[in-house]
């Protein structure tokens, strides 16, 4: 049911956004506080898998952008990274901050991505329904949100990953204004 409501979210946020109804509503808002909001919704699915989940993020790491969407983005890429990473892996959240821009990465060391599976994971002609490590389903639709999301926020989303070694999924926002 939890997967249910996540596809039907994104469906929603993707379709509104392809059909121009959703406002990006920029403010300065605290990283930290909207991390740690999502760690809460995920907890109990890592907990389940025996995944250490640890925010390097610190209090007061103020940035500018549309609350909402950076929280989707953030729930997406910490699912993905629960969904793609075996029993007693690790994952970790951390953000540096420069020249005024902060990059947020989640890594983890899960089951890592192909180089052509990464060219081909944000083209929405192509459906990705990649299995978890636990069969756990997914839809694709998450990463193409999230690559919109992190644009329209004038961010950039990037991908490091290796098969068997895990993945690290960036993405760039500016600070407080």
């Amino acid at each position: 049911s939890e997967n249910l409501i996540n596809f039907l979210n994104n469906l929603l946020e993707w379709a509104q956004m392809q059909t121009g109804k959703i406002n990006v509503v920029k403010e300065n808002f605290d990283l930290f506080d909207i991390v740690e909001q999502n760690l809460l919704i995920q907890i109990d699915v890592a907990h389940y898998k025996e995944i250490e989940i640890s925010s390097e993020i610190k209090k007061n790491t103020i940035v500018y952008g549309d609350k909402e969407m950076i929280s989707t983005v953030i729930r997406n890429l910490l699912s993905n990274a629960i969904k793609f990473t075996n029993r007693k892996g690790k994952i970790t959240i951390s953000a540096k901050e420069h020249n005024k821009i902060v990059t947020v990465s989640i890594a983890d060391t899960g089951i890592g991505i192909s180089d052509d599976e990464i060219k081909n994971l944000f083209n929405a002609g192509i459906i990705h329904k990649k299995q978890g490590t636990e069969n756990e389903k997914g839809t694709g639709l998450g990463l193409i949100l999230c690559k919109e999301f992190i644009e329209r926020n004038n961010g950039k989303l990037t991908i490091k990953s290796n098969v068997n070694k895990g993945s690290i999924f960036s993405f760039t926002l500016n600070t407080s204004l």
